[in-house]
């Protein structure tokens, strides 16, 4: 095994870290993107806690991988970079957008539940959606293996060499299973949570019933 093999097997494992540990905070986004009912405040404030001590500490796994793929294999950083820089642009927004906007919703001052607020959570739920859905067009367009030379002198226009690698259906049916998976991720420990709170009105808890989304409880309740 060579030093390049074990390098490249410590980005393997810190980008599959971030698909875990990182894809739980993005689930967690679109369980509030998606949170109904009475008891909807609760549900996000539920996932506001999970999500809260740990979000920012994911995302040094995707650091580590970016840092040693431009420092160990700059070709493979040179490539990627070049040919996937839109939707890899618009990740790095999202990204960006997601982290303020949970920081402005969850430590802003304002009133618990203003209007002002739910604007902030609704810009942390959408950029949640959004950015996994991108990462995950960018991993279809490498397993693909569409990104090839174009742009060297090739002759290929604007769209053959920075779009269609990345925009079209396998590319995009990848990104649209990333956030599946991240919601996935995310619910297991929110569900734990959520079964520790009390029963809403009109709700008779059971542990060993189904989940009830309306009363963020577990359930064979009135309220479903």
């Amino acid at each position: 095994m060579t030093l390049a093999d074990i390098l490249a097997g410590i980005i393997f494992v810190a980008l599959n870290a971030y698909a875990l540990l990182g894809g739980a905070d993005f689930g967690g986004g679109v369980w509030d993107l998606l949170a109904r009912g009475p008891r909807q405040e609760r549900q996000r404030e539920l996932i506001a806690d999970a999500i809260g001590p740990v979000w920012e500490a994911n995302h040094v796994w995707l650091i580590l991988a970016i840092v040693l793929l431009f420092t160990c294999f700059p070709p493979a950083f040179a490539l990627l970079g070049t040919r996937l820089h839109i939707p890899l642009s618009l990740v790095l927004i999202g990204i960006v957008l997601r982290g303020s906007a949970f920081t402005f919703w969850r430590y802003g001052g304002g009133a618990h539940g203003d209007r002002e607020q739910r604007r902030w959570g609704l810009l942390f739920a959408v950029a949640s959606l959004i950015t996994p859905l991108l990462l995950g067009a960018t991993v279809g367009a490498i397993a693909s293996g569409r990104l090839g030379e174009g742009g060297r002198g090739t002759g290929d226009g604007f769209y053959a060499t920075y779009v269609a690698s990345w925009l079209n259906p396998f590319a995009l049916a990848v990104g649209l299973f990333s956030p599946s998976k991240r919601r996935g991720s995310e619910s297991s420990p929110r569900i734990s949570a959520a079964a520790r709170l009390p029963p809403a009105r009109g709700c008779s808890w059971q542990p060993s019933s189904s989940w009830c989304w309306r009363c963020a409880t577990r359930r064979s309740c009135a309220t479903g």
